[in-house]
């Protein structure tokens, strides 16, 4: 058996550790194909692929019944824009591992890739078949009846993977080619509700196989990018683990003291959270987050004069920071300033004129403002922007400040 692929290249002061760890296990046991995939796995969490893809390689020779080597090899080689070769190395796992629906998924995802939509569609049906509870399949499914014209089998798909209660991270991609298959039936009224709900990014299915490289995954980059994943998922307890640890390494690295800032405050730990932020704040005096996130603190704090300071510096430094206006507007609201802050949501609206949460916030300061016709504007653009999503709170709105549907209360 060749000798392991040694990396070469500057890392992390961790991620240098573990490749001698896992180098020293090869030269241990070079016969060990579970060594040299582990191996591969480290290359291919620091996006070394080319040594990677030979790590595998190795490790599928050394280990022939592991189905796991030749599902990272053909992941790799779609990776590297190889979807014939990644496609006939996946059809090596399925032969081991018939049943693990994620490599049919990932087989007709790269079928598509190639244009080959009948193989695509079969390679999707036996995904839903193995996992029916999993949309990725029903996607899949999706995407090669819009790709063969057929947007009626399509649409239909999709809304049954929406009734069945899809994981939330599909639930966007889900809307906005529903909106596409409604748009290409000349229902323009379904497309526009399900396209402003949709994102064009395609989710992946993180399967067991694919979730192992997470552990290799050990660098700097890679620890802020999995607290931003966990903050984005509401798990701040997580982000303070991940960075915790970090931040004792890297001290002054600001992407991480910013993390932890935040998450410590929505953790409602306000003390560390200033802490952090004001730390923050002297590395990186330019930051205009800092002093953003600063304003929140301030204002749990009980000090509107000190937050409202905060908020001032960070659009000095930023002026054109749209999260910024909105955030001085709510301070000016909650200090009883009525027109100063109509003048920063309208401010923030001008810089991010789609944000139909925003329109819905400075329409309701202009309804009990009594500018009823600013109101009714800005209610109608938010409906517009968001067709169906803030119906219900802008009734409810309308109800609190004595108007029903436009009407006189």
């Amino acid at each position: 058996m060749a000798p392991p692929i040694q990396a070469s290249g500057d890392f992390d002061t961790e991620v240098a550790a573990l490749f001698d760890s896992l180098l020293t296990a090869v030269h241990e046991d070079p016969e060990s194909g579970a060594a040299r995939g582990r191996l591969g796995m480290a290359y291919f969490a620091a996006n070394l692929r080319e040594a990677a893809l030979e790590s595998f390689d190795q490790a599928s020779v050394l280990d022939p019944g592991e189905p796991r080597w030749p599902f990272h090899a053909a992941v790799v080689l779609a990776d590297l824009g190889k979807l014939p070769a990644a496609v006939q190395r996946m059809d090596a796992v399925i032969a081991l591992e018939p049943d693990y629906a994620p490599a049919w998924w990932r087989r007709g995802e790269w079928l598509l890739g190639t244009g080959e939509f009948a193989a695509a569609g079969e390679a999707f049906r036996r995904s839903v078949e193995l996992k029916p509870d999993h949309p990725g399949g029903h996607v899949g499914r999706a995407r090669v009846a819009l790709k063969l014209r057929r947007p009626q089998e399509a649409a239909d798909i999709l809304e049954d993977a929406l009734r069945n209660d899809p994981l939330v991270s599909f639930v966007p991609y889900i809307h906005q080619l529903l909106g596409t298959a409604y748009a290409r039936l000349g229902q323009e009224d379904r497309a526009k509700l399900h396209l402003a709900q949709g994102r064009a990014g395609r989710p992946a299915w993180s399967d067991r196989w694919s979730r192992e490289l997470d552990e290799y995954r050990v660098s700097m980059n890679d620890r802020v990018r999995f607290a931003v994943k966990a903050a984005k998922g509401g798990r701040h307890d997580r982000v303070v683990e991940i960075l915790e640890p970090a931040r004792a390494i890297y001290p002054e690295d600001a992407r991480i003291v910013e993390h932890l800032g935040v998450a410590y405050f929505n953790l409602g730990r306000v003390r560390e959270a200033q802490q952090a932020l004001e730390s923050l704040r002297d590395l990186d005096p330019g930051n205009a987050f800092a002093y953003l996130h600063l304003s929140s603190v301030y204002e749990a704090q009980q000090k509107p004069a000190q937050a409202l300071a905060q908020v001032t510096r960070a659009l000095e430094l930023n002026p054109r920071m749209a999260r910024g206006h909105r955030r001085l507007g709510d301070l000016l609201d909650r200090l009883g300033r009525p027109e100063e802050a109509m003048a920063a949501y309208a401010e923030a609206v001008r810089l991010e004129p789609k944000d139909a949460e925003l329109r819905l916030t400075a329409a309701a300061l202009a309804h009990r403002q009594g500018r009823t016709e600013e109101a009714e504007a800005g209610y109608a653009r938010a409906e517009e922007l968001a067709p169906g999503v803030f119906t219900a709170r802008i009734a409810r709105l309308r109800r609190n400040h004595g108007q029903e549907d436009g009407g006189d209360g």
